[in-house]
């Protein structure tokens, strides 16, 4: 009996509490409705706009998004032809890598025809092969003749091209047919009338060497080592071929074969051994 009173009384209070609920909840919607018809309306209205306005935001996006598809095209287009016309411009360097490399094997590869020793030693003539050599003095005339007023000296103006050993230079002398003949190898006296500049070896000087004074070894002195290198040529500016060694035709008395020489780059006068090769100039 008690148990069925207490189920009784509980279901009693649900059932007032559900119709409390509901008739209050029914009066809440009619005050919401009643009440709040601007706010139904507002939200009425933002339910509508929103689809329209999605529609307008995913439209926007479309076209961003083929915007940025169609700029990433053009990128890729650009690239593209970057790499096509860097190709070329490769192959180009390339080509000028190889050209240089092969410029440089060249260089590498060059090798000097001669040296000094043997170039003059194909200038070496003998007397063997003396009639073989043509000066162009012969073909000059007397224009390559030049007459030392001082001394009543002629001179031959341009020396042969060759140097020559001494027994060599004393044949190409005699047998010279410039202005018509009658040249020979300068003495070591008529040598030294052609020093201009070098008091102490131009003819007359202290140095004690001279076909009348002295032809021995023992001769020369430090007179005799001229004035030391200069610029120009210790010779009348008449005269033209290299400012070099020129043979004379005075041997050294004692020496057992040198002969003396001249050399007009320093107006020095000294010795060599006859099978040395030196410069000639004739005279008469």
């Amino acid at each position: 009996m008690t148990a069925n009173t207490s189920t009784c009384a509980q279901d009693a209070v649900r059932l007032c509490w559900k119709h409390t609920w509901r008739t209050n909840m029914h009066q809440w919607r009619k005050d919401v409705l009643v009440k709040n018809r601007f706010l139904w309306r507002l939200l009425l209205l933002l339910l509508l706009a929103g689809p329209v306005a999605c529609a307008d935001d995913s439209g926007n996006m479309r076209s961003a998004v083929r915007e940025c598809r169609s700029k990433t095209d053009e990128s890729m287009d650009i690239r593209r032809v970057a790499v096509q016309d860097a190709q070329p411009i490769e192959d180009a360097l390339a080509v000028e890598d190889v050209q240089h490399a092969q410029d440089a094997q060249s260089f590498d590869d060059f090798q000097p025809v001669q040296d000094a020793q043997s170039v003059d030693d194909e200038l070496t003539v003998d007397a063997h092969s003396i009639q073989d050599v043509q000066p162009a003095e012969d073909v000059a005339g007397s224009e390559d003749t030049w007459t030392d007023q001082t001394s009543g000296i002629t001179w031959q103006v341009t020396p042969p091209g060759v140097t020559m050993v001494w027994s060599s230079a004393n044949a190409y002398c005699t047998g010279l047919s410039l202005d018509g003949g009658g040249w020979h190898l300068p003495t070591i006296d008529e040598l030294r009338t052609l020093i201009r500049g070098c008091p102490a070896t131009e003819d007359g000087g202290s140095c004690n060497v001279g076909e009348a004074d002295c032809l021995a070894m023992s001769c020369k002195d430090e007179a005799c080592d001229g004035c030391g290198f200069c610029s120009v040529c210790y010779w009348p500016d008449e005269m033209q071929g290299p400012c070099d060694r020129y043979w004379s035709s005075s041997p050294v008395d004692d020496g057992g074969g040198p002969a003396w020489y001249a050399f007009f780059y320093s107006g020095r006068v000294g010795t060599d051994a006859v099978y040395y090769n030196n410069m000639v100039r004739c005279v008469r």
